[in-house]
């Protein structure tokens, strides 16, 4: 039986000077009030993953929808690839579902994110730096191996990942970028039959000497994700940890494409309406309640985030008119776009 892609808990970090300190699990943390921004990158370096590498097409996704979204693209660190790289291969390896390495396993590289990317160099203890972990992680007894597609798909998958997604917007400015499975991993059980599985994990981070690029948006700025012309994203979601849903079991009764909002951080939304339409029927899609930093039941979300999710799967290749309301800080919005599925 297939497993769909699995989205792990979204985990985002802060460490402060001196010692540092730590944000819990889905609870970011500006890293330094004082920073000077350096404004949005708009380009950025070509980057030296393999040519048709799963790892390029899943950087150059990432970086084409938060470039032509307005998000700021980011650059590639080959300190957060290492820390990518190893954790993706210790995922493999154990078959594991996790952002935490079991002291002394094999490959382990480090317990938490923040330990990996230490260790790999990214920051130390005494450099200020904010920084994040996404993974995906899928299992088949068909093609669980079979890393073919799995950049973009992964990419895809974890964007319509609420809490995610979330994450891989926000203000980062490196990313590094690992796939990997049994296979690469030399798990003892890669060639066993049902026991084939992959996983992409994602690195991002920003040194406080250059600030948050979500600091630099223009004041009227309202992005979004999906934003007008995207195509092939995601139609449905299945899992995610946290779940945007508590107590509803996305396996068996899955959310639809979720709609990202996010202003200049530093500012305040409100959502206050939200109409999604199939353009071919015209069928008005139900929605689930808008969530922003004031609702969120976990806090993950800043004042300036915030999201609207379908309440069912969309359907695949289709495309879909948002009218989205509501207030920037106090001053009234409504942004109109569109957008086209893939497969779910």
């Amino acid at each position: 039986m297939i497993n769909r892609f699995l989205p792990a808990v979204a985990l985002t970090l802060a460490l402060a000077g001196c010692g540092g300190g730590g944000g819990d699990e889905d609870e970011g943390t500006a890293a330094n009030s004082a920073s000077v921004n350096a404004g949005l990158q708009l380009t950025v370096p070509t980057p030296s993953y393999a040519a048709l590498s799963e790892e390029l097409q899943a950087f150059t996704t990432l970086n084409e929808i938060r470039g032509r979204c307005g998000h700021g693209q980011l650059a590639q660190h080959t300190a957060l690839d290492t820390s990518a790289a190893g954790h993706a291969r210790w995922l493999a390896y154990h078959a594991a579902f996790s952002h935490t390495q079991t002291t002394g396993s094999a490959h382990f590289t480090g317990a938490a994110p923040l330990d990996r990317m230490i260790a790999a160099g990214y920051l130390t203890s005494s450099l200020q730096a904010a920084v994040s972990e996404q993974l995906a992680y899928y299992s088949s007894d068909v093609d669980g191996n079979d890393t073919i597609g799995f950049g973009i798909g992964g990419t895809r998958s974890l964007l319509n990942a609420p809490y995610h997604a979330n994450a891989m917007l926000d203000g980062y400015r490196d990313v590094g970028v690992a796939i990997r499975n049994a296979i690469d991993a030399g798990a003892p059980d890669a060639s066993t039959p049902g026991a084939g599985r992959r996983s992409i994990v994602f690195n991002t981070g920003y040194q406080t000497s250059a600030g948050s690029q979500a600091a630099a948006q223009d004041d009227n700025a309202v992005l979004t994700y999906p934003c007008d012309g995207d195509s092939n994203v995601a139609a449905a979601l299945y899992h995610e940890e946290p779940n945007p849903v508590p107590g509803r079991d996305l396996s068996t009764s899955p959310l639809g494409t979720s709609i990202m909002v996010s202003l200049k951080e530093g500012h305040t939304l409100t959502i206050t309406s939200t109409v999604l339409t199939n353009t071919s029927s015209g069928f008005t899609v139900p929605l689930r309640p808008p969530i922003t930093g004031a609702n969120d039941h976990l806090g993950a979300f800043g004042a300036h985030q915030g999201y609207v999710a379908a309440d069912a799967p969309l359907t695949a290749f289709t495309t879909y008119r948002v009218s989205l309301g509501g207030t920037n800080n106090g001053v009234s919005f409504l942004k109109t776009f569109s957008f086209t599925t893939g497969a779910d």
